[in-house]
């Protein structure tokens, strides 16, 4: 149990999602899942990305919703994401992230300790205790089955019968084109899967444009799309084109988070059955549902995966199957102690303190002065007593 000691309970939550956040690196850089296709003689990488997958074996449906946005040399670019069957494209909620992540945060536990005494004047104590309460040309083997804009995306669906057909269409439309798109895009082709093709509306950082001979860079966002297809097996779009799979610049670090809902516990398998470098990181059943995310999650379970691997083995899908344990995977609580201080009315005991001085004080006084009345009274009475014993003298001589 990580312990966050004389943290406020708003300090030590912070605290906590900052050191979860980084654990599941949604903060940090992250590399593209499917292929990224800029014009030639561009380059292209992911500033951060992050993936929800839900799965309905009745259906055979599988939501893949993505988020990303890019840093490029180019502000007109694309992206592809192949599907084994017609997807039906729409803008997701995005807030789907932050919830899927929040269920996966370890549980806070507050302990609470004596720690001092807080002198706070009565009337903020008072006050303190109430607030706590375009057109598309189509060349020939390919075919555009969908069109339209979503997410800040201009997206199509593609389906191709000739990888060199996939190819002129790509070039022609300003995607890249050579021999590894064709080398990527070929498996799919062959299995006659479909590629729903996206290009990215520019949205540059102001100020970011570089000197006259530098490279121009660009900071590129766009919405949260859920791609819906149907499939027997679900899977996450892990296979990259192997210029891409060393992550690029040695600087940056690669890390993908996955959260899938299903009716059980799944794993993740890069291919038929090479493991995948995705660790588990949570895994429980659901009690409720959860905004944004396709069909109920009441009953069904989250399981949540983290990969950074660099360089990244994307050679091939990651499809995910039954676990082989299918008991809960909660990371420990986090204790937050809590130093509770007594809270004492400072004006009240300094009130209270000068009125005591002052009254002890006072009888003080009263005292001394009816010693000093008893002790002259005393003093009379002693004089008068010689004076009558001295008359007496008198009087016998």
């Amino acid at each position: 149990m990580r312990s966050f000691r004389n943290a406020s309970p708003s300090t030590a939550a912070a605290l906590v999602v900052a050191s979860f956040a980084s654990l599941t690196g949604l903060t940090s850089s992250t590399a593209l899942a499917c292929m990224a296709a800029p014009p030639a003689h561009h380059w292209v990488r992911i500033a951060d990305e992050a993936a929800v997958i839900t799965y309905d074996p009745a259906t055979r449906t599988e939501h893949f919703i993505r988020r990303a946005s890019f840093e490029s040399d180019v502000a007109d670019f694309g992206f592809i994401v192949p599907v084994p069957s017609r997807p039906v494209l729409t803008e997701a909620d995005p807030m789907v992230f932050a919830r899927a992540e929040e269920l996966t945060r370890p549980k806070l536990v507050y302990t609470h300790h004596l720690s001092g005494i807080d002198p706070m004047p009565l009337l903020l104590l008072t006050f303190a205790r109430r607030a706590v309460k375009s057109d598309v040309s189509v060349a020939p083997a390919v075919t555009v089955l969908d069109e339209l804009q979503v997410a800040g995306y201009d997206a199509v669906v593609l389906e191709a019968t000739s990888v060199g057909a996939l190819a002129e269409w790509l070039t022609k439309h300003g995607y890249a084109q050579g021999p590894e798109v064709s080398d990527w895009v070929a498996p799919y082709v062959e299995k006659k899967w479909l590629f729903a093709a996206f290009r990215i509306h520019p949205n540059p950082v102001p100020g970011a444009a570089a000197a006259v001979g530098e490279r121009a860079e660009k900071h590129i966002g766009s919405g949260t799309v859920d791609i819906a297809f149907q499939t027997d097996a679900p899977f996450y779009p892990y296979r990259e084109p192997a210029s891409t799979r060393g992550g690029g610049d040695a600087k940056v670090s690669r890390s993908l988070a996955v959260y899938y809902f299903g009716p059980e516990r799944v794993k993740g398998v890069l291919g038929e059955k090479a493991t995948w470098a995705g660790g588990p990181i949570y895994a429980k059943r659901i009690d409720a549902d959860v905004p944004g995310i396709p069909g109920a999650t009441t009953g069904k379970v989250l399981s949540a995966f983290l990969d950074r691997s660099s360089p990244r083995p994307g050679t091939d899908e990651v499809f995910f199957k039954r676990a082989d344990k299918q008991d809960d995977l909660v990371p420990p609580p986090i204790e937050i102690a809590i130093g509770d201080k007594v809270p004492v009315p400072i004006d009240v005991v300094l009130v209270l303190g000068a009125g005591l001085f002052f009254v002890g004080r006072a009888i003080r006084r009263r005292r001394e002065r009816v010693a000093s009345d008893e002790s002259g009274k005393s003093g009379k009475s002693g004089t008068g007593s010689k004076s009558s014993n001295h008359e007496t003298d008198r009087t016998k001589h």
